[in-house]
């Protein structure tokens, strides 16, 4: 019946492709205007219904990172979800390696209660981590929800 049977994640050709996480925000955040802020992913748990996990690899949900444990290509993704009925001209979002600059990134402009993502393909060393910033120029306080539309994935390239 598989029930209790938990997933298995492996790829159509047999290898498997772990490390891999997927985490959320536990509650809404704030983004505050015209500064770049570090999003708190901070539910890596299968909670209220939403699949969020990690199956190998670390995620760190005090400094709301995740390190492969593991060298290799790695697909990371990225999803905020601005709540405003006020325009903004300026919705950027990033995934930070090592808690540096730029790494991936995507920028939306002139929306409201829209979405940003960015996605891509990095080559992480074990020791690594990714975490990530958004940057937004509404003017005041942008609301990000708790919901599932807001998170931050990724998982190891079959080699």
């Amino acid at each position: 019946s598989g029930a209790g049977v938990g997933a298995v994640y492996e790829a159509a050709a047999g290898g498997v492709n772990t490390p891999l996480f997927r985490a959320r925000l536990s509650g809404s955040v704030y983004i505050s205007s015209g500064a770049y802020t570090k999003i708190a992913f901070d539910t890596c748990s299968g909670t209220t219904g939403v699949q969020d996990f990690i199956v190998s690899g670390s995620y760190d949900t005090t400094n709301n990172k995740w390190t492969p444990g593991e060298a290799g290509y790695y697909q990371l993704t990225a999803q905020l979800y601005a709540y405003t009925e006020t325009a903004f001209d300026y919705w950027y979002i990033l995934i930070r390696l090592n808690g540096g600059s730029d790494f991936l990134n995507s920028t939306v402009y002139q929306d409201i209660y829209g979405s940003v993502s960015c996605t891509g393909i990095a080559h992480l060393q074990s020791t690594d981590y990714v975490d990530v910033v958004g940057y937004q120029n509404v003017g005041s306080d942008l609301m990000l929800p708790a919901w599932s539309g807001v998170h931050f994935m990724g998982h190891k390239l079959i080699s």
